[in-house]
């Protein structure tokens, strides 16, 4: 039996209408948590921003929580993901913030805490918003580790592109790292990775090596400059 797709009008008012549903259940539920905070701040918002791959787009979520006091339990409530126009300006990234989080209900005096990652641009955009701000913990071990490995994160392709677009300092790679002894460490690891990445043979040979107490398949992994962690992991399955 052949399926025949649903007409394109259909389906944008199928995913308006389940869009307001969620919409009014949640201003229901952060409604409900203001009468039992007695209107105080409560509500604790998680901002989250990046640049769509090959694009210059910008997107968001955001996240809010609340704790229920009868339980003791946090609820998170995911507001969705939006299109953030002028993403790299922390003026407009603030009314993004406002806005969005005026769609489920919650004003920015209701905010008790606000939780981001640690750009520049996001941070500035925090200025003005009630409550404390908190770094994400993951984005500042990601960019310790990075200093301290002598590295941004960024390959010199997307380090030369990204200057060029901003239009900041002339595109020049960075020729050595703040840490030489590590740089040549990593380099070498992921000169054997891609060994083995790209020769089938060398890489079914490596996993048929009898181990003791290893019997799982010895699958390498590159690292991913724009993938938090990637580096350890890589490291760690070599």
């Amino acid at each position: 039996m052949l399926y025949a797709p649903l007409p394109l009008d259909t389906v944008a008012h199928l995913l308006t209408e389940f869009a307001s549903f969620m919409r009014d259940a949640l201003r229901e539920a952060i409604s409900a948590a203001k009468v039992v905070y007695a209107s105080l701040p409560s509500c604790h918002d998680v901002t989250d921003m990046w640049t769509e791959e090959h694009s210059h787009q910008r997107y968001g979520s955001l996240v809010v929580r609340l704790t229920d006091l009868d339980a003791g339990v946090a609820w998170d409530f995911p507001i969705g993901v939006w299109l953030c126009s002028g993403g790299q300006n922390y003026e407009k990234i603030h009314s993004w913030v406002v806005n969005r989080l005026s769609f489920s209900g919650v004003r920015p005096f209701d905010l008790l805490l606000a939780a981001t990652d640690s750009d520049s641009n996001t941070c500035n955009a925090m200025i003005g918003l009630s409550g404390a701000w908190v770094l994400c913990a993951a984005h500042l071990i990601r960019n310790t580790v990075n200093h301290a490995l002598g590295s941004t994160g960024e390959t010199a392709a997307q380090r030369s592109s990204r200057l060029a677009r901003s239009g900041g300092r002339p595109a020049r790679a960075r020729t050595s790292g703040r840490n030489d002894a590590a740089g040549e460490f990593l380099a070498r690891c992921r000169a054997a990775i891609r060994f083995f990445e790209h020769s089938p043979v060398e890489a079914l040979a490596l996993s048929e090596i009898v181990m003791p107490d290893d019997v799982a398949v010895r699958n390498l992994v590159p690292d991913v400059p724009a993938r938090w962690g990637s580096t350890c992991l890589a490291l760690y399955r070599l």
